[in-house]
């Protein structure tokens, strides 16, 4: 057999086995996003001249809190969050900032619902 053959199989080989793989993460991934999907949204920040400046993700930790990285906050002048269908959610303010931990916590004016929180391992 020569060089090119040998490799051509093993690329084959290779994908078959990667491929199961990643479709059982994908399954696993889409079981976590119904899971947790409406306790997750999109944080949008704009800069004083309304242009968007950095987009995000934050987790619900109650039906009003979320938390999201603090640069992604930092430097804005409005924020917007969006949810998982695509409305729009009011944001009220930060209840805190950690910038050593790169934290922000963002009170909603709107209701979502908190991620649910996995076994504790301890």
């Amino acid at each position: 057999m020569t060089g090119i053959r040998k490799t051509s199989l093993i690329l084959i080989g290779s994908i078959i086995l990667t491929s199961s793989w990643v479709a059982a993460q994908t399954e696993e991934a889409n079981n976590i996003l119904g899971q947790a999907g409406a306790g997750v949204i999109a944080i949008v920040s704009y800069g004083a001249d309304k242009a968007e400046i950095l987009k995000g993700s934050a987790l619900a930790l109650a039906e009003d809190v979320v938390v999201t990285a603090y640069h992604v906050v930092s430097q804005a002048f409005d924020i917007e969050g969006l949810n998982i269908k695509g409305k729009k959610l009011k944001i009220d303010g930060l209840l805190g900032v950690d910038k050593a931990l790169d934290v922000a916590l963002i009170k909603l004016k709107s209701k979502v619902q908190a991620c649910p929180s996995g076994p504790s391992t301890a």
